[in-house]
């Protein structure tokens, strides 16, 4: 593992993203978006939705 890349195999997970740099993934219809407070891990007894904005 290269320090400071959490991959154990990175030129494969490179190699990875490369064949999908053209993939059409389709679309997402976002109509809302969550200002939230929370730690880094997102832990579910952390996450406080403090403002949600309609697009």
């Amino acid at each position: 593992m290269v320090q400071g890349f959490p991959v154990a195999d990175h030129h494969r997970f490179i190699e990875c993203l490369n064949n999908y740099r053209d993939y059409d993934f389709g679309l997402t219809h976002i109509t809302d978006i969550e200002l939230v407070y929370n730690d880094w891990y997102m832990s579910n007894q952390l996450v406080s939705r403090i403002k949600t904005f309609s697009l």
